[in-house]
């Protein structure tokens, strides 16, 4: 260390190794460059007992009703599939739908003068207002 700089050797006897095994899983092929694994990007932890450490961040965990509309799916035609593409369509019908249904219960409410939450039977009232004939019989039994 004529130089100034510190030798390769001297951080690696301060931190034990743990026998090559990655501290954010399986290790195994590196990925491409520039490219970002399933599990997000990197991030530098500032807080926290690890401080100053890379690990990944989680990603915002997006609201689907895609997991519902499988099962009921599955439950009436056991047969049958749905491609990515039917179920943003399905998801993005159920969306207007339950927008539909808050927005009309909503307006029920403000007619009903005595009262000021909004009840089952505000939203009962909403699915068969919205629904026609027997698919309104059938979402409120």
């Amino acid at each position: 260390a004529l130089d100034g700089k510190k030798h390769v050797d001297e951080g690696a006897e301060k931190k034990p190794s743990k026998d090559k095994k990655s501290k954010f899983g399986k290790a195994g092929k590196a990925g491409k460059a520039g490219k970002h694994s399933k599990h997000g990007k990197l991030t530098k932890g500032a807080k926290g007992p690890g401080a100053g450490v890379l690990r990944r961040r989680r990603k915002k965990a997006v609201q689907s009703y895609a997991l519902f509309i499988y099962r009921v799916m599955k439950q009436i035609h056991p047969e049958c599939g749905i491609s990515k593409h039917g179920m943003a369509i399905m998801n993005s019908f159920m969306n207007d739908v339950v927008d539909k249904v808050a927005t009309e219960a909503t307006k029920l409410l403000r007619k009903d003068e005595r009262s000021r939450t909004l009840s089952s039977r505000e939203v009962e009232t909403a699915v068969r207002l919205l629904l026609p004939g027997e698919l309104s019989k059938h979402a409120v039994s």
